[in-house]
């Protein structure tokens, strides 16, 4: 139960992601695609993703404690 709603919260906090970040996590955690994957698909280079990916975790982070919720 306690899972389910740290995956409500995620869900959540997901759409206050810049475009970019949003189409990472989306792409990549949601789908389960490793990062080689989802820039293949998001037609990337892996380094390109990787940047997205890391201020996507950063920016995630902060919403879910500034929302009382990490």
């Amino acid at each position: 139960m306690r899972i389910r709603h740290a995956q409500k919260r995620f869900y959540r906090a997901v759409p206050e992601l810049h475009d970019l970040q949003c189409n990472v996590v989306a792409t990549r955690h949601l789908n389960s695609s490793s990062n080689p994957a989802s820039a293949a698909i998001m037609d990337l280079s892996i380094e390109a993703l990787e940047s997205p990916i890391s201020r996507a975790k950063h920016k995630l982070s902060n919403i879910l404690k500034s929302h009382n919720l990490n």
